[in-house]
């Protein structure tokens, strides 16, 4: 079983969105590359694709209990914080 890192972009959109991602992934990073947000995941490639659930919060705003913190990102004067949301 060979690992690939994959690249997820995400958009500021206040609500929570959803990717497909391989089965059993590992998030491992969240950055503002070139002006874009986007999240680093360790796949396996073969396995079957999940969707799975996050929403961008900024900091002051409220979040729920089943949230995961994924990473913080400074992007300019705000800062947002990327969390997966857990059933």
């Amino acid at each position: 079983m060979n690992k690939q890192i994959w690249k997820y972009s995400v958009e500021l959109s206040g609500d929570a969105f959803s990717r497909d991602i391989p089965r059993g992934a590992d998030i491992l990073s969240f950055q503002n590359q070139e002006g874009n947000l986007v999240f680093w995941a360790s796949v396996d490639p073969q396995e079957e694709k999940e969707g799975r659930f996050f929403v961008i919060i900024g900091t002051g705003m409220d979040f729920g209990l089943h949230e995961k913190h994924i990473g913080t990102v400074q992007d300019g004067a705000y800062v947002w914080h990327l969390f997966e949301i857990k059933p």
